[in-house]
């Protein structure tokens, strides 16, 4: 596909986050874009098809039908990007399969629907290169021969839709290395969050005859939990490491504590009804209350473990060099790593100062909110992710766009 020399827009991903920035710069007017990613299949969404998820149905559905642009193609397009939800209870929750379907059905309808608005590069970005004296960026894509020259596009603004992925151990923070003895570590295998998270891959991964630990007391954990005490094979004991008590999401009137940090849908049923009770056989559940109680914990019972998973949180993707020339003071700088962003906006700052043209959403990037009692949270989710740039995009993106535009 032959690329335009310059874009309005530049989308870095097709996750969820990609797909509402897409839509919410159609909708506002904003063209010709180009959107970015490996694959476009729904992100790292895609790898999660078997967990449940702890969002309503409903919310799936608003978040297609709240953008013009997507509503439209949820009624066009055949088969139709919901039509899995259609026969589910829309106040219950699904499997992350049909909502990842759902993405990859509605980024296949704007590759082939509206391919005069929006050009697809399936690749990567390696590198931003701004600089104040220009209100444009040039964006190099990344090629497959080590040989050939990079494709570079000018545009006026770049949004990264980057996503996150799950944070690993390391060896100056990991158990299994630090407590257990140097020639038993080596023999710990420490399962990945997907294997964990999807229970046919669990299976295959576990034995009888295993000792199976599991760090971490978030959604994703008991989910871990749940799964492994629900193997037909079950291993022979199950560890849980965790620091801070069990929380679950309130519904209050019109909003809901702890909305993104509390446990909902199956997990949170699982653990009020299973796994708080202690009717999961053969766990140890380890409250790692102190620094010290911590590690007498871990040395006392990391021997023993066979296989070891982490979910400990996740963590932001990493950003392509980014060269702003200028910015701040200074020359060129690879300012990538120092990058952060208005959790109120998504304006990308370096230091307390935004950087014009550059934005980030979804998970990545997530909303900062504050409920009726002041507690603060990232509001992560689908439905999270489209409110959020349904007000930012026409409010503060849009307008960006069109004022670099008009300097050109």
């Amino acid at each position: 596909m032959r690329l335009r020399a310059s874009y309005r827009s530049v989308v870095v991903g097709a996750g969820p986050a990609g797909l509402a920035a897409i839509a919410n710069l159609l909708d506002a007017g904003i063209h010709p874009i180009l959107w970015v990613d490996p694959a476009f299949a729904a992100g790292r969404l895609a790898r999660y098809q078997r967990v449940p998820s702890n969002t309503k149905v409903q919310l799936f559905v608003d978040f297609a039908m709240a953008s013009p642009t997507l509503a439209r193609l949820a009624a066009t397009m055949s088969p139709p990007p919901l039509g899995e939800f259609e026969s589910m209870d829309p106040q219950g929750t699904c499997l992350l399969k049909h909502t990842a379907r759902m993405v990859s059905q509605l980024t296949r309808g704007i590759q082939q629907h509206l391919a005069d608005k929006v050009d697809c590069y399936q690749g990567w970005v390696t590198r931003v290169h701004g600089s104040s004296k220009q209100p444009s960026w040039s964006v190099a894509l990344g090629v497959e021969a080590q040989d050939q020259e990079a494709t570079v596009v000018d545009t006026d603004s770049v949004i990264f839709a980057t996503g996150s992925h799950p944070i690993p151990s390391h060896s100056s923070w990991a158990p299994h290395k630090l407590y257990a003895r140097p020639e038993h570590a080596k023999m710990v295998e420490e399962l990945s969050l997907e294997t964990a998270l999807d229970p046919g891959a669990l299976q295959s991964g576990v034995t009888p005859s295993d000792v199976v630990a599991v760090v971490g007391g978030s959604h994703s954990g008991v989910l871990c939990l749940k799964n492994l005490a629900e193997l037909p094979n079950r291993p022979r004991k199950i560890l849980h490491y965790y620091r801070q008590e069990l929380k679950y999401a309130v519904y209050m009137d019109g909003w809901i504590l702890y909305d993104n940090t509390g446990l909902k849908g199956d997990a949170a049923v699982w653990a009020q009804q299973v796994l708080e009770p202690g009717l999961v056989p053969r766990l140890d559940s380890h409250h790692l209350e102190s620094p010290e109680s911590e590690a007498e914990i871990y040395k006392a019972t990391m021997p023993e473990v066979t296989k070891i998973i982490y979910a400990i949180g996740f963590q932001r993707n990493k950003l392509p060099e980014m060269v702003l020339e200028e910015f701040h003071g200074g020359g060129s700088k690879d300012h990538g790593e120092r990058v952060k962003h208005s959790p109120q906006s998504g304006k990308l700052v370096l230091g307390d100062k935004p950087i014009p043209g550059l934005w980030g959403y979804g998970i990545a990037f997530p909303e900062e909110t504050v409920d009726p009692l002041g507690n603060k949270e990232w509001a992560v989710g689908l439905w999270k992710f489209m409110r959020y740039m349904k007000k930012v995009i026409p409010e503060n993106v849009a307008p960006e766009i069109m004022s670099n535009s008009s300097k050109l």
